[in-house]
């Protein structure tokens, strides 16, 4: 999928929610895409329901708000009955082991109607937002572990997302710290997540001026490199770096974050950090992070529904 000239590759979490809690702000949803999960509000009409289904993969689960849904498609209250029975067969076909079904209706309780099917199914099921990040968070955990299991029977890698922003040509600078001149090399963002930056470096990211043949301080256009230099005087995978990236006319500094990875000639690299670390990363720009990749993420999920 691709949004402007970027691309987006979606492997985190994603939950489609149909009668999203008026009380789930934007900034809950931000603070949410920092545990890898993103949640995608869908039409509540019956005939979206089968593209729906297309979206379904192990990564994606969904929420399902009975008293909204019945509401939006007109459902009587003597014609409930049906509905959950003929809904709850709908979400057994469709989406196996990936639901939440969910009522604040205490007054009528059609739970046996989705438990036959196995269906998580809550009466009510918010009293309250720390309870509703808690539920979120926890039922979404469990539902995805349930298809995260290779043959092997052992889970899949962490999920995560990033984005391809080369062709938009974001500038950062990479600074290796040291306790006489930090050495700066500069570049663009060649892909992004929420705990980690592809970098493209003009010059090579090397342990030194005396490395494997290579001369100057590092800096982009201050050094040169010979043909003797190879991976062997590269930065090694760990070594502690800091980041200074320009996007959209802001400023985003990590000051504490690791090598990753290094290709063969040493100008492209990796590198992880923890958003939720304060140390490395201020409050303020963790939040401005957050914002853009939640604004591109949505960016791409209405154009590709539009698709």
């Amino acid at each position: 999928m691709k949004v402007i000239d970027g691309e987006i590759n979606i492997t985190l979490k994603t939950i489609y929610w149909i009668g999203l809690p008026e009380n789930l702000s934007r900034d809950d949803q931000i603070n949410i895409l920092k545990k890898d999960m993103l949640i995608v509000p869908w039409n509540p009409l019956f005939s979206t329901y089968y593209q729906l289904a297309q979206t379904n993969n192990p990564r994606t689960v969904y929420f399902f708000n009975v008293d909204y849904i019945t509401r939006e498609n007109g459902i009587e209250k003597d014609q409930r009955e049906a509905f959950a029975d003929s809904f709850s067969a709908f979400i057994h076909t469709h989406f196996p082991g990936r639901c939440l079904v969910y009522s604040n209706d205490t007054s009528e309780n059609k739970s046996a109607f989705y438990t036959r099917y196995n269906i998580l199914y809550r009466n009510p099921c918010f009293s309250g937002k720390h309870d509703l990040h808690n539920v979120l968070i926890e039922t979404t955990n469990i539902l995805c572990a349930k298809n995260k299991k290779n043959k092997a029977g052992t889970h899949a890698p962490r999920s995560s997302f990033r984005l391809s922003l080369l062709p938009l040509k974001y500038e950062m600078e990479v600074i290796v710290p040291d306790n006489k001149t930090p050495r700066t090399y500069t570049g663009y963002i060649n892909d992004m997540s929420l705990s980690g930056v592809g970098c493209l470096l003009i010059d090579p990211l090397t342990s030194g001026p005396d490395s494997s043949g290579t001369s100057g301080s590092g800096t982009s256009g201050s050094g040169s490199t010979g043909s003797g230099n190879t991976r062997s005087g590269f930065l090694r995978i760990n070594t502690p770096l800091q980041i200074r990236m320009y996007l959209h006319k802001t400023i985003v500094v990590i000051n504490k974050c690791i090598l990753s990875r290094i290709c063969s000639h040493g100008k492209e690299l990796g590198v992880s950090f923890d958003i939720n670390d304060k140390e490395a990363i201020s409050e303020s720009d963790g939040n401005l992070l957050s914002s853009l990749m939640y604004t591109w993420l949505n960016q791409v999920i209405r154009q590709y529904r539009q698709e």
